[in-house]
């Protein structure tokens, strides 16, 4: 896998949650609840078996967004403790090597992370699922 991104809600619904990925030849998946699931668990379904659509030269591509938005330079957790609600979005890379990072908002305000979360959605093309 390259990436993935994960948009979850804190309180009082699951509905909403969405998670992005993007494996290794470029194919982008996604599955988003569009109700409520089972009790205890964050999503409706698993990732589909097809992929939605595809990224040409995945890698390549995703490399110039991590570098442009400064992915390594963010920190891993960005958190607002005081609020009782909100999302928590996860964006992993995976390198060549295998190492992988994360970033984690959590409820917190982090607009470079943002920016560059929105760059993937409108590369990956899939606005209208992610959205």
């Amino acid at each position: 896998m390259l990436l993935e991104y994960i948009r979850k809600t804190r309180f009082p619904t699951k509905r909403g949650n969405v998670r992005l990925r993007i494996d290794d030849s470029g194919q982008i998946f996604v599955q988003k609840n569009v109700g409520d699931p089972p009790g205890g668990q964050d999503w409706t379904g698993d990732y589909p078996s097809s992929p939605t659509t595809t990224l040409r030269n995945a890698r390549q591509e995703l490399e110039k967004l991590l570098t442009r938005f400064k992915f390594t330079e963010m920190q891993p957790l960005y958190i607002n403790e005081a609020a009782s609600d909100g999302r928590i979005e996860t964006l992993t890379h995976h390198t060549l090597a295998g190492v992988a990072r994360t970033v984690t908002v959590d409820r917190a305000k982090a607009p470079e992370f943002q920016k560059l979360v929105q760059a993937i959605i409108s590369k990956a093309n899939v606005g209208a699922l992610v959205g």
